[in-house]
């Protein structure tokens, strides 16, 4: 059984349809904090959260999700065995990159995704 304390594996979906196995999901949210020196002290300018993130896709057998047909999408990373827990979410997104590979030891292929987004729904 699998230890409830914990996250373990986890599911994609993509504009709310498609539930994707994944691996190696990761995501990152960034953004400027420029500091000014003035007269009065350190002044901040904190600027808008910019995510980008990566998953490798478990290529299935049957039909798969067409990345080079999606623009403007959203992502949500939820747990697995749950299927209702949200980890995080990320919408206005536009893949970067898909490179593929395929191991033998593992016999699996996967597709690996690359991301950028412009909105944080939950990180």
């Amino acid at each position: 059984m699998a230890d409830q304390t914990v996250i373990g594996l986890t599911l994609v979906k993509v504009n709310g349809l498609f539930h994707l196995d994944v691996l190696n999901a990761r995501w990152s949210v960034k953004r400027a904090n420029v500091q000014h020196v003035t007269g009065a002290g350190v002044e901040q300018a904190i600027g808008q959260e910019i995510p980008s993130g990566s998953f490798d896709e478990v290529i299935p057998r049957q039909k798969g999700l067409k990345w080079r047909d999606l623009k403007d999408f959203t992502i949500d990373v939820y747990d697995k065995e749950t299927r209702s827990q949200v980890i995080a979410s990320f919408s206005r997104c536009n893949w970067t990159g898909i490179d593929g590979s395929s191991d033998l030891s593992s016999a699996m292929s996967r597709k690996s995704i690359s991301w950028n987004g412009s909105d944080v729904n939950q990180a």
